[in-house]
């Protein structure tokens, strides 16, 4: 799960079960692309305008 840097949310994502990883905003679209990561955290309307939804 891509995360900003925080550890709060370092904190919560392993709460979840999940594995946090720090990326850039820049580099989220292509880490979905590629499977670096399976998910981000991130505001709804960053998916539409990002095309994250696309991936």
């Amino acid at each position: 799960m891509r995360i900003q840097s925080s550890k709060i949310l370092d904190a919560q994502m392993r709460a979840l079960g999940a594995n946090p990883q720090v990326i850039a905003f820049s580099e989220v679209y292509q880490a979905l692309q590629t499977g670096v990561v399976d998910g981000t955290e991130s505001p709804p309307s960053n998916f539409y305008t990002q095309k994250m939804h696309e991936v």
